[in-house]
């Protein structure tokens, strides 16, 4: 049974906030009673649950939401979910297309053209319920959708400050071109005119690069900016290096976002190895392919080519990211977890942008991937490593940059408690401590200290503030070293 809804709801913010929130398909998801997102298994599928209602049953289903047809100059973008109930017994489907449009510099309209499905028990019952179910989901999804939007707007204000705080404006000639989060050219990728066509010079590319990854969400320094320019410039892999917690991962997921391209991302633990981040042979496949292949008249010879084939391949990050028609940008994390031998694997990717498999041989790349490798610096890594790719070490960063990050990811906070955060946490990296906290730390103590209604930071509130400490200290022995007398005296400081 399906069902066929268009709607047009009001919405009391500008275009570009209500946008910026619709590409979060986490966040819409929360605005769907009954659902949630369970995970992300990348930049455009995800898993989650929904609970529905109907009539006196009610119905849990599990599936998968595919983002397709983003299309930034129109501000619009196509949702296809599907998904069955736990029984197995019912299934459901939605094919949703949902467009933003401006009515005037405040406020816009959400447009919404969808066909939802049941099947099973599910239509058997509650099909004659379901337009009334729908349409009473929908006014409850635009009641939260609108109830999230004023924390979004008031967030881009910040990032343009925040922006605009850190660099230069970037000059009429710079030659980068955005509007909000995408290009003003509606496409998702970001352009730069060659060097004879800037009349700004290399200073203001730099000024134009940490405008766009400002508008991601990013704060980032003159010197980070450079290095990933001349890595772009280059076609060389960016080797970050720095402490945990100090911003090296959101540099490749700014980076994908300005380059309005995918993010593949290889995760590195102790006993990696090749199998796991290259390739694998699909070998179920393999074995019922060889079983029906006993009666075929060919040679052996030509059975082993059918079977070692492409179509038996599972691409892991690695061949995955060469393997892209858009180059994407590829974040090998923490590589400094994985054994030295796996650097070892890495080698032939980084320098020739190619990877060999026996049984088919070299594999070149479609396009070169922007590569992003993180370090937090547990173990030395090799020369060989190093000699193939830029450097950049990322510190933890300093009171005005914290702040600026602070005030962008939560503006919900007042400037002045903002910057009170900000001294605390300043004061405590100055601590001998096994862990000091990050730039996600600071987030969510500040996320804490809002949840708990704390609005300052003084000598009265250490009560309070010891309830939130949690969020900051994150081992046994650092929290020892913060007894009552000392959280007094550091916020009587700030």
């Amino acid at each position: 049974m399906k069902v066929q809804l268009e709607k047009s709801f009001p919405l009391p913010a500008t275009a570009d906030a209500a946008w910026v929130l619709l590409q979060d398909v986490e966040a819409v998801a929360g605005c769907m009673p009954g659902a949630r997102i369970t995970e992300r298994v990348d930049e455009s599928h995800y898993r989650g649950t929904v609970t529905v209602k109907l009539g006196p049953a009610s119905l849990a289903f599990r599936g998968e939401v595919e983002v397709r047809e983003v299309d930034p100059a129109a501000r619009a973008l196509r949702l296809v979910g599907r998904g069955t109930d736990t029984t197995g017994t019912s299934g459901a489907g939605m094919d949703l297309h949902a467009r933003i449009e401006a009515v005037d510099a405040a406020s816009c309209r959400l447009q919404g053209n969808a066909e939802v499905s049941v099947s099973g028990k599910a239509a058997t019952f509650g099909g004659r319920l379901m337009q009334g179910v729908a349409d009473q989901v929908l006014q409850q999804f635009v009641a939260n959708f609108s109830a999230r939007l004023p924390t979004v707007q008031a967030g881009e204000a910040v990032v343009a400050e925040s922006a605009a705080a850190w660099v230069q404006p970037p000059p009429r000639s710079t030659g980068w071109r955005f509007s909000g989060r995408w290009c003003a050219t509606g496409s998702t990728s970001c352009s730069r005119p060659s060097g004879r066509d800037m009349d700004g010079g290399r200073m203001s590319e730099l000024a134009g690069l940490q405008h766009a990854l400002a508008a991601a969400g990013y704060i980032a320094e003159p010197a980070l900016a450079a290095a990933l320019l001349l890595m772009l410039d280059l076609e060389r892999p960016l080797l970050l290096e720095g402490d945990a917690g100090v911003g090296k991962t959101e540099v490749a997921k700014a980076l994908a976002t300005v380059r309005g391209t995918r993010l593949i991302r290889l995760q590195c633990y102790e006993g990696l190895d090749a199998h796991s981040a290259m390739y694998e042979w699909n070998y179920q496949r393999q074995l019922l392919a060889i079983k029906l292949l006993e009666q075929d008249g060919r040679s052996i010879a030509q059975k082993e080519q059918d079977i070692f084939s492409e179509r038996y391949l599972l691409k892991r990050p690695l061949l995955e990211a060469i393997s892209c028609e858009q180059p994407p940008v590829l974040l090998i994390d923490e590589v400094d977890r994985a054994d030295e031998a796996f650097e070892a694997y890495l080698l032939e990717l980084l320098s020739d942008f190619q990877l060999s498999i026996p049984e088919l041989g070299t594999v070149r790349a479609t396009s070169r991937p922007l590569v992003v490798i993180t370090s937090n610096g547990t173990r030395e890594l090799s020369d060989a490593l190093r000699r193939r790719c830029l450097y950049q070490y990322i510190d933890y960063p300093d009171h005005e940059k914290e702040l600026a990050i602070v005030r962008m990811k939560a503006p919900q906070a007042a400037p002045g408690f903002a910057r009170q955060i900000v001294a605390f946490v300043q004061s405590v990296r100055q601590m001998d401590l096994q862990k000091k906290p990050g730039i996600a730390e600071t987030l969510d103590w500040t996320a804490a200290l809002l949840r708990l209604g704390i609005s300052a930071i003084d000598r009265d509130g250490t009560e309070r503030i010891l309830q939130t400490l949690g969020a900051l200290i994150k081992t046994r022995d650092d929290r020892a070293a913060f007894p009552r007398e000392a959280v007094a005296r550091l916020a009587a400081a700030c």
